[in-house]
């Protein structure tokens, strides 16, 4: 009985060792140091949560922001940012409002410009948006501004803004969101770490080692005792 159970056990445990270990013999070929691990499951083992993400949509389109980082269409933009507040998207460009900053883009997300104060940009942005007319609007610390083509002089206004040219917040769809976590886990965990962990018990936390000692343990006996039990049934044979 210990033979049958304790063997399926530690072979199993060998071949774990065994094919870890071979994986990490060639780490550099496998580049697996640069692999990252985006398995949910993974990643809460390991203690590493997702911060929100806070996310607007336009059209199809969406922005999100997860810590310092924003996101167009799950694609990262150059930059750390605060206070995500907007997003309009027209066949005049892709623009980002933070609460002090609007931020163009290309609808690749490669960053074109961030315009700011400097640029006469109002600040403290509470809602951002676009307007049938295709022109960017915004509401600043309650007073509305229209901008130019351009993007160069935002004119005040009082007429009144239909609530469907304010972009509004959204939840994202799964393809999105999980490539935002994808990238923001991306150097948090790699594959070399799993692999190195698996190999030495570690991944079952404080307990792993001392498991995966035990198992070697029971293993050497096995050996010891599978060899005895051979050596003694040969020598009653002869």
């Amino acid at each position: 009985m210990l033979h049958r159970y304790g063997g399926i056990s530690s072979a199993l445990l060998v071949i774990v060792i065994c094919t870890t270990g071979l994986l990490l013999n060639h780490t550099d070929d496998l580049n697996l140091s640069k692999q990252t691990v985006g398995n949910e499951w993974l990643l809460d083992w390991y203690g590493i949560k997702t911060p929100s993400t806070v996310s607007y949509i336009s059209g199809s389109h969406y922005a999100s922001q997860l810590n310092e980082s924003i996101y167009f269409d799950g694609v990262p933009v150059e930059g750390s940012y605060t206070h995500l507040q907007g997003l309009a998207v027209s066949d005049n460009g892709v623009i980002i409002a933070t609460t002090n900053q609007l931020i163009i883009l290309t609808p690749e997300a490669a960053l074109i410009e961030v315009l700011d104060a400097r640029h006469g940009i109002p600040e403290g942005i509470e809602n951002f948006g676009l307007l049938p007319s295709g022109a960017f609007v915004l509401n600043a610390k309650n007073t509305i501004w229209i901008a130019d083509n351009d993007l160069l002089e935002w004119v005040k206004t009082n007429n009144p803004i239909d609530k469907s040219s304010w972009s509004t917040h959204a939840a994202l769809p799964s393809s999105i969101l999980n490539r935002i976590n994808q990238n923001y886990h991306g150097s948090g965990l790699s594959t070399e770490r799993i692999l190195l962990d698996l190999h030495s018990g570690r991944i079952f936390g404080r307990a792993g080692p001392w498991l995966a000692d035990a198992v070697a343990i029971l293993f050497i006996i096995l050996a010891a005792t599978g060899t005895w039990m051979w050596f003694k049934s040969h020598h009653k044979t002869g």
